[in-house]
């Protein structure tokens, strides 16, 4: 029989992953629409907001890149 349990580390990083999505990235993605603004890196909104999600994305879960 096969068995579909996760780890539990696995289990808490894919937790943690599913509340930084929604109350990190959904907001973003309502707010910031366009796609100019994302790809845009001299937009102001890339150093306000993307690139403080980016660090904490990079080292969560725990884990540093």
């Amino acid at each position: 029989m096969v068995s579909f349990d996760v780890e539990p580390q696995l289990a808490a990083d894919l937790a943690w992953i599913k509340q930084v999505i929604a109350t990190e990235i959904e907001p973003l993605d309502l707010a910031f629409g366009g796609e100019e603004v994302i790809y845009d890196k001299s937009h102001p909104v890339h150093d306000a907001y993307l690139r403080p999600l980016q660090d904490q994305v990079r080292g969560g879960c725990g884990r540093a890149t």
